[in-house]
């Protein structure tokens, strides 16, 4: 949780957050007013957590994203109308519908082209014009995930030209959340996280909790031997993209991956391969609407609760018979 300045809070806006202010207090609702998130990629889950942090009072709130709405794309998305969003860049598409939330809201949206190179330009232009609190991302491939994670965890010192650059630590959160059907994941690399014990615990005590980026997690070998069959497929699925340069498909891709898997975690369930990979971009609303809940708690709790600690790291739901786990992956 990081320090802020003191903050005069506008009558107006107390008005509107009298409801949280009384449950989680006016120094906490002071902070999520004075906090800033970026959204790489908007699909219907993180427009559920756009809502979420929005109606909870977030300062200001960026977007980037590369996709036309389709027609398939505004039927589970809270913010796209299928009479008027159609062809239209989607992060544009829903900037009326989120300030209707809340009218206190900052909000700038940018369209890119889906270009790897052009993604994380832009990225890394926000990112050191604006310190953003928590980046959200969303359907990237295993490069783009792996270099914005490295991009919110560190920036170059652009003011030493005649020296080689420096690697400055950020304070950017990095969040990666992808629904897949009936299956979804959230991958956490939370920076600078203390929390103190609650009171069953010695009090005054604070603790650091370690996190890794997205590069370290899927190629660890600081995995318990209790970690679900779900994490090993995400990496076999992103490993094999690392390989390919591009997005496993179903065929010959899914033959390969299941044959690698099966040499290395003979209990994994192969349907659930098939599944992540067909159900990609297959974003189900009530779905989303659950992990866009989870993802909006924990990212305020992140950002002002100290006295209970986010998911390290990684979090997996499944729909169909409504189960749920959280594994630690990587971290000490």
């Amino acid at each position: 949780m990081h320090e802020r300045s003191p903050f005069a809070f506008p009558s107006e806006e107390a008005e509107l957050y009298d409801r949280q202010i009384r449950l989680w207090g006016m120094h906490s609702q002071e902070i999520l007013c004075q906090s800033k998130a970026l959204f790489l990629g908007f699909g219907s889950t993180q427009a559920e957590i756009c809502k979420n942090i929005t109606l909870a009072g977030m300062n200001y709130v960026c977007i980037i994203d590369w996709v036309t709405v389709q027609p398939q794309n505004a039927v589970s998305h809270l913010f796209l109308n299928l009479n008027t969003s159609v062809g239209l860049n989607r992060a544009l598409a829903s900037k009326e519908g989120i300030l209707e939330l809340n009218p206190f809201l900052q909000i700038d949206t940018v369209a890119v082209s889906e270009n790897t190179t052009e993604i994380l330009n832009c990225l890394k232009k926000q990112t050191n014009q604006i310190s953003f609190d928590i980046v959200v991302a969303s359907g990237l491939n295993y490069q783009t995930l792996c270099e914005a994670n490295k991009i919110c965890r560190y920036i170059e010192d652009e003011y030493e030209l005649s020296r080689p650059r420096k690697r400055k630590k950020k304070q950017t959160s990095f969040i990666i959340v992808e629904c897949l059907g009936m299956q979804s994941f959230v991958f956490f690399d939370i920076t600078n996280q203390l929390y103190t014990t609650p009171a069953s615990k010695p009090s005054g005590l604070t603790e650091h909790l370690d996190y890794v980026d997205f590069e370290s997690f899927l190629n660890t070998t600081r995995v318990g031997s209790e970690v679900s069959n779900i994490y090993w497929i995400i990496r076999g699925i992103y490993n094999m993209e690392k390989s390919m340069q591009r997005m496993v498909r179903l065929g010959d891709d899914l033959s390969q991956l299941e044959f690698e898997l099966q040499q290395t975690r003979e209990n994994t369930n192969f349907c659930s391969v098939a599944e992540f990979i067909k159900y990609r971009n297959c974003e189900i609303n009530p779905i989303c609407a659950i992990i866009g809940g989870l993802v909006g708690q924990e990212i305020i709790k992140i950002l002002v609760d100290a006295t209970v600690p986010p998911i390290q790291n990684f979090y997996y739901f499944e729909a169909i018979t409504g189960k749920d786990r959280i594994d630690k992956i990587g971290c000490i």
